[in-house]
């Protein structure tokens, strides 16, 4: 009998062992570099595609196009800091991932490629972290 209630005793402790460290993986980043990069990346998507979609009603889609070819060579790049000012739900604060980053030397870069469409870009990355 005194058996019986260590191995149920021993069951219980292991699942709840089992499932602390699952909710306990959710809430830890065990890698912070790929969690900024992929933040970036969305935002990225965020920039150039507002960017597109503000020309693109400005002055129709063919005149955005060679607008934006313009930028085939260089791309846009811009820091974290100022795209909060260029996307409206954009806060810095918002984005743990950019803690340990410097805002103003952590920058995307987004290069507009042929047929220079809403999604033909490339996408790069500068990160300035302590991680």
């Amino acid at each position: 009998m005194k058996l019986k209630k260590i191995i149920i005793i021993s069951i219980i402790v292991i699942l709840a062992l089992f499932i602390g460290f699952l909710v306990l993986n959710k809430f830890i980043d065990w890698n912070p570099k790929e969690t900024a990069e992929k933040k970036l990346s969305y935002l990225s998507d965020q920039f150039y595609e507002h960017y597109y979609d503000e020309k693109v009603e400005e002055f129709g889609e063919e005149d955005a196009k060679v607008l934006v070819s313009k930028y085939q060579e260089k791309g846009f790049t811009i820091s974290i800091k100022d795209l909060q000012e260029y996307l409206d739900n954009f806060k810095i604060e918002d984005y743990s991932a950019f803690d340990k980053c410097n805002k103003e030397s952590t920058k995307i870069n987004v290069t507009p490629i042929s047929p220079f469409g809403r999604d033909d870009y490339q996408k790069s990355y500068i990160l300035d972290c302590d991680f």
